[in-house]
């Protein structure tokens, strides 16, 4: 239904698998491989332009090896220009600054680059949550 907001909440437990698999209860879990220049894709972030106009994300990271960690959360603003057939993005984080930097392509997919964690033993997780599309 055209102008319908959806609010997607942490406690219904459904996962985002494709743009039109938005339901309620949407959490995506992904890990942020270390030391990305070029771009890569979070899967089951992927938002139709013809079908959803804005979307906002609640997220946390958590990157950590033996000599350091950070976390950080924060929230996405992503809205599609017609206009100019181009997805905008907004990153507002919060606590560390963990290294990570989302982007969207013109196709509404996320992306995200990170920094390099240098010691051993990395490990780095993103969460998505309390996702509230407008369509």
């Amino acid at each position: 239904m055209a102008g319908e907001v959806k609010k997607l909440s942490l406690s219904e437990g459904i996962a985002l698998t494709t743009p039109t698999d938005l339901s309620f209860g949407t959490t995506v879990q992904f890990t942020i491989a270390n030391n990305v220049a070029a771009a890569l894709d979070v899967t089951g972030m992927l938002f139709a332009a013809a079908t959803v106009k804005y979307v906002t994300v609640n997220y946390d990271l958590e990157r950590r090896d033996d000599g350091q960690d950070a976390t950080e959360a924060g929230l996405l603003f992503l809205s599609h220009d017609n206009e100019n057939s181009l997805w905008l993005i907004s990153q507002d984080a919060r606590f560390d600054n963990a290294g990570v930097v989302f982007t969207i392509t013109a196709a509404g997919q996320l992306q995200y680059t990170s920094t390099n964690f240098a010691g051993a033993n990395y490990t780095g997780t993103a969460r998505f949550l309390n996702i509230t599309i407008a369509e």
